[in-house]
């Protein structure tokens, strides 16, 4: 796996290396975006995952319950070395997921996907709170690019997607979904703050609300199981409001990549007018 840090001058790639047959495993890091690497250190096999911050020093790793009693145990680790040595922040249950704040250097604030749910840090792990029995998300979760000024955030529990304007401190239900739905995926235009976009990928669909996720309309909709959905800003365009095009179809300069797996294997469609016309990358089959 290998992950950028946006904080550093030059390009910070950190790679997580392993083979399952021969039991290597191992981190290396390149500060000249691949050029040059060194090694690391990481946990054991059982890390499962990297995660990043905008101080590039600054890295996490979550590990769950191991195979064999010789190895690391679960929780979440964090290295401020840029993974030479490793600190355990959680111990107390399998981790799989991160979800650390754009504006880390400043606020410390990362969330994390554990046995019992999500919990919250707001000094970088060092402490967490657990979930209470208040309306709150669970997963996926995604910040607003502007994070650090407008504090907005997103996470999906279920069939419901709740907003936050405070960091993750309170919480609001925004859109319920019908019974037979929920969210699987969720991504935020990387112009939220411009153009107030984010999507949601369910089962079977994906939604775009333009406007903060007061109002959603589906723009894709297929038979086969909707496994991941990834958002990016198209090549070339600058930030924009809302737009219009010949048809009079709300669109914006986003690229949508959606996987789908279904008979045949996985399949994916792509847009690159934000969710108003598709095509599919997967070539065509060999006669």
């Amino acid at each position: 796996m290998a992950v950028g840090s946006p904080g550093a001058s030059e390009l910070t790639v950190y790679v997580r290396y392993w083979h399952f047959w021969y039991d290597i495993y191992g981190l290396v890091r390149s500060t000249d975006g691949g050029d040059t690497w060194d090694e690391r250190t990481t946990c054991d096999w059982y890390c499962q995952e990297i995660f990043t911050t905008n101080r590039p020093e600054t890295i996490f790793a979550v590990r769950v319950e191991p195979y064999y009693p010789t190895h690391s145990g679960m929780g979440i680790l964090r290295s401020d070395d840029g993974g030479l040595s490793w600190q355990e922040v959680w111990g107390e249950s399998n981790a799989y997921h991160l979800y650390i704040s754009p504006a880390f250097d400043e606020d410390a604030l990362l969330y994390a996907l554990v046995d019992s749910g999500m919990i919250r840090s707001s000094d970088g792990g060092m402490s967490w709170q657990r979930p209470t029995e208040e309306p709150r998300p669970d997963a996926p979760m995604v910040y607003s690019p502007d994070f650090a000024r407008d504090r907005t955030v997103f996470g999906g529990r279920g069939r419901t997607l709740y907003k936050s304007e405070d960091g993750g401190l309170s919480w609001q239900a925004v859109l319920i979904l019908s019974e037979d739905e929920g969210i699987k995926d969720l991504e935020i235009s990387p112009d939220f703050g411009e153009d107030g976009t984010l999507f949601i990928g369910t089962s079977r669909s994906v939604l775009v609300s333009y406007d903060d996720g007061v109002n959603w309309s589906v723009v894709f909709s297929g038979q086969e199981e909707l496994i991941d959905l990834d958002v990016r800003r198209r090549a070339g365009d600058t930030p924009s409001a809302s737009d219009q095009n010949d048809s009079r179809v709300r669109y914006r300069p986003l690229s949508l990549f959606v996987t789908t797996v279904g008979y045949g294997g996985n399949h994916h469609p792509y847009s690159s007018d934000g969710g108003l016309t598709w095509r599919n990358m997967n070539p065509p089959p060999e006669r």
